[in-house]
């Protein structure tokens, strides 16, 4: 196996079958011995393979890099969705991931409101439960 990559169960990996078919799947075991990797196959240039499990040479496969699950903007609107159904886990949760894709900083946008502004969620309704023009 190649010693620069630590391959693992999990792990999201791309590459080429031996008949020259791109390929992508997640790791379900390794074999340091001979090796190999034995990979379920979740994209492939041959259909007939999607869904199943093959077994390439480590050499044949190359791990994909990991990106945060959402973006800012995909957190923040979770975050509306998380105070409109008053799940405050999820909020905590949200906020969390929002915080730590930020580097530990709170996101600087002009749009957020300010302690003076009052907040309307995507329903039209206000944190003190006023309608916004409805």
């Amino acid at each position: 196996m190649n010693n620069e990559m630590i391959i693992k169960p999990g792990d999201w990996m791309n590459g080429t079958t031996g008949n020259g078919e791109l390929m992508l799947g997640f790791v379900e075991s390794v074999d340091a011995s001979h090796g190999t990797v034995r990979l379920y196959v979740t994209a492939c240039d041959n259909e007939l393979a999607i869904g199943r499990t093959i077994t390439l040479a480590a050499s044949q496969v190359n791990l994909l890099r990991s990106s945060p699950l959402y973006t800012v903007q995909q957190l923040t609107q979770l975050i509306d969705l998380a105070l409109a159904t008053n799940d405050e886990a999820w909020f905590n949760e949200l906020s969390g991931m929002l915080v730590t894709l930020n580097n530990g900083k709170l996101p600087q946008d002009s749009s957020l409101p300010n302690a003076h502004t009052k907040i309307f969620n995507r329903l039209g309704i206000s944190v003190n439960g006023e309608a916004n023009g409805l």
